[in-house]
């Protein structure tokens, strides 16, 4: 997906999010607390599809709110009705669920990666950062003047430690769960990477080294 734009308050008051406060340890000490959507994903998996990428995302409420881009629950709304993600990553490294991987995420969208052309929700678990990329790619994916981007807070610009460490978790976990998906750059990827053109997350400021994974994808 990656990016959001607010939802009129009319259309936002007609979804529902179910809250649940579980929350269920990974490998790392981290947790996962359910956030679980209501829309914006489809039920269950397509028999005998293989879950077998990653793909990396970037979220905010920067274009409505610059000076507070990263509200959890203003952020979760915006996925609404019509994207969704598995997990969601904030700011300081908690993590949530917010659809079942064994549901079919909407987070990928229009697309190439090998064979794979505008299907790979079918065989990919999604995982946004809360996160703002460079002015460049805002401006491209948003249309974000330079001057609207000004007003971000340099230290809400890209990713946190917090955020690497729990990824790095949370991606060793569902490799644990899933070994379709490998721990290298067919497997993992950007999702400018596979919307070349179309998207721009999680872009030049997430450091792929963090993963320890280059920052060139390697051929599908």
């Amino acid at each position: 997906m990656s990016y959001f734009v607010r939802l009129r308050p009319s259309a936002r008051c007609a979804v529902c999010f179910f809250v649940l406060c579980a929350a269920v340890s990974f490998c790392g000490g981290a947790q996962i607390t359910e956030r679980l959507i209501a829309s914006g994903f489809r039920p269950g998996r397509v028999a005998g599809d293989p879950i077998d990428t990653l793909v990396i995302h970037f979220c905010s409420d920067a274009v409505a709110h610059p000076k507070n881009p990263y509200d959890l629950d203003a952020v979760i709304r915006l996925f609404a009705p019509n994207t969704s993600a598995h997990y969601l990553i904030d700011r300081q490294g908690r993590v949530y669920r917010l659809v079942r991987e064994s549901d079919t995420a909407w987070h990928a969208g229009a697309g190439r990666w090998g064979k794979r052309v505008n299907d790979l929700n079918r065989y990919s678990i999604g995982i946004e950062l809360m996160g703002v990329g460079a002015a460049k790619e805002m401006e491209m994916l948003v249309r974000m003047p330079e001057a609207e981007y000004r007003k971000i807070a340099p230290a809400d610009r890209g990713f946190t430690a917090a955020q690497y460490v729990s990824l790095t978790a949370l991606i060793s976990e569902i490799e644990a769960r899933h070994p379709d998906i490998k721990h290298d750059r067919r497997h993992i990827l950007g999702h400018d990477e596979y919307a070349v053109g179309r998207k721009y997350d999680p872009g030049k400021l997430f450091d792929w080294g963090k993963l320890g994974l280059p920052a060139q994808p390697s051929p599908p």
